[in-house]
């Protein structure tokens, strides 16, 4: 596997270079260099439209997918006027990878005119694999048991403008875990051991209720910020009164926060840090908090996605951003992460194991009106390490 992902950068870094040698200061992206930029009749370019829609053949990879092949559309419009609303932003994506892991998900953040009201959609389905260890920081790579298993999820939040750019409101929670199996060794298996010890189904496992959401958000873009924060928290109630399985209560709280160290914006840094906390003692093993289990499966770069489970996980990534050419064609990052995890019987407490992950990336611009990135990641963690590639950045 590893040659298929020397040959994608090797791919990736040629078009680079040959994209370098027609640099210029004006600002280039990928998209103009092979289809051409499209002038106006007196000859300038374009400017940015209201509507920026784009439908790309999808190639990613990651430790915890392998090569991933598919199909991506990306959406950046504005609903309303442009002094007086915000850009939203969506994405649509169906890929295939070579684990035989099938990815369908549907993520979008709205503002409609005048900013008065904000949606957020995260709608997914995952026919899936992944490679389960435990629960707690300390868990030990050889420890890790392969999982198979279908997910439908849904989740959607309302909220209403309460000042300039702060929001509140609500919405709904759907998850539903099926087809859940691999777990040969029922012994030694942590996700059987776990679920059977509750009295859970291991077979599946529906999470359904209501959620509270706040949203305060002064990014200057949401796919690519240069600067501002977002700050995003979400308690949902899960309820067996609306199908789901057991009752339990979920917090999740966000940052993210961008600065620009240049005037010029060509150097930059950005902060994510998350929690993610249950509060009951029965929550069933797929819904615990996990790494990569964030909205979009990016945390904790240089680790597969739940390695590091538990009922309480906190993480924290900081990026290093700047442009290598003065068209912004061509960026570089630098970053470190940290995770930390604790088990629900307490024998295990947050920040008792803390596991830090760095790695350096290559950025290509693909869409300078979106400000959308190709990028590929380098990652390195305790005893474990990967290669990412992906359309946009990491957060």
């Amino acid at each position: 596997m590893k040659h298929k992902y020397s040959i994608v950068l090797i791919f990736i870094s040629f078009i680079a270079f040959s994209a370098h040698a027609q640099d210029t200061v004006q600002q280039k992206d990928l998209m103009g260099l092979i289809f051409g930029e499209k002038k106006k009749n007196d000859g300038q370019s374009r400017k940015e439209r209201r509507f920026e829609f784009g439908a790309l053949p999808y190639i990613a990879a990651s430790p915890s997918s392998g090569l991933k092949f598919g199909a991506v559309s990306n959406i950046h419009y504005r609903l309303g006027n442009d002094s007086t609303t915000k850009k939203s932003a969506g994405t649509v994506s169906l890929a295939y990878t070579t684990k035989k892991q099938l990815y369908f998900y549907f993520r979008d953040l709205t503002y409609f005119p005048r900013n008065q009201w904000a949606a957020d959609f995260d709608i997914r389905y995952n026919n899936n694999n992944e490679n389960t260890y435990g629960l707690g920081t300390q868990t030990e790579k050889s420890a890790k048991e392969l999982l198979n298993f279908s997910t439908i999820r849904s989740n959607i939040s309302l909220m209403y403008r309460i000042s300039k750019a702060l929001y509140a409101g609500g919405g709904i929670n759907y998850n539903y875990y099926y087809n859940i199996r691999g777990y040969e060794d029922t012994v030694s298996d942590p996700y059987y051991q776990y679920n059977t010890s509750l009295n859970i189904n291991p077979t599946h496992s529906t999470a359904a209720g209501f959620n509270l959401a706040a949203l305060y958000d002064t990014r200057d873009n949401i796919i690519n910020a240069y600067r501002g924060i977002n700050l995003r928290a979400t308690y949902s109630v899960l309820m067996k009164i609306l199908g789901s399985d057991q009752a339990w209560q979920h917090l999740w709280a966000e940052l993210r926060a961008f600065k620009s160290l240049t005037a010029n914006h060509k150097h930059r840094l950005a902060l994510w840090s998350y929690a993610s906390i249950v509060f009951n003692d029965d929550v069933p093993y797929m819904n615990l908090p996990a790494v990569g289990y964030d909205l979009m499966g990016k945390s904790a770069r240089g680790y597969t996605i739940g390695r590091y489970r538990g009922n309480q996980l906190l993480y924290a990534e900081l990026e290093y951003r700047a442009s290598l050419v003065p068209s912004d064609l061509i960026g570089a990052v630098v970053f470190v992460n940290a995770s930390t995890a604790s088990t629900p019987d307490k024998s295990i407490k947050l920040m008792q194991y803390v596991s830090p992950a760095a790695g350096v990336g290559l950025r290509l611009k693909l869409n300078k009106f979106s400000r959308t990135n190709i990028s590929i990641d380098y990652a390195v963690g305790k005893h474990s390490s990967g290669f990412y590639l992906d359309i946009s950045e990491t957060f």
